[in-house]
């Protein structure tokens, strides 16, 4: 269930971002992160040291945790769902942003110009008019 349920250990985190376990260089460029993370234990942990850093203040445990839970479910990656259940497809996306972010780092893989012209989504206007007067 998302990042902080459905992953829980960090053989399930390698599997979702390095795919191969026996792929040394993806696994040591990856390994920092790994130990930088390593205080973070549980889930109940992960989602307390989220919402102690929201606009939850002086509040409890359990509300920071419901607060962190909302925020990761509305706010983180709203193109990929906002509705329950979508921490799966979260999961699956985030894994698939940073393993082709490590792909570049190590020169396996061209970087991407997301502002290229050619990847636009333009929308014509005969259907900006129709949407505005219908």
């Amino acid at each position: 269930m998302g990042l902080y349920y459905f992953l829980l250990s960090s053989s399930d985190v390698i599997e979702h971002i390095v795919y191969d376990f026996s792929d040394g260089e993806m696994m040591e460029r990856f390994r920092p992160s790994l130990e930088d993370a390593s205080p973070v234990q549980n889930q109940v942990v992960a989602l307390d040291y989220i919402g102690k850093r929201g606009s939850a203040i002086n509040v409890g445990r359990k509300e920071r945790v419901q607060y962190a839970r909302e925020i990761l479910q509305k706010e983180l990656l709203p193109h990929v769902g906002t509705e329950e259940n979508n921490e799966t497809k979260k999961t699956f996306f985030i894994g698939y942003v940073v393993h082709k972010m490590l792909m570049c780092s190590l020169g396996r893989l061209e970087e991407d110009d997301r502002d290229h012209f050619g990847k636009k989504r333009l929308d014509l206007s005969g259907k900006e008019l129709l949407q505005v007067f219908f």
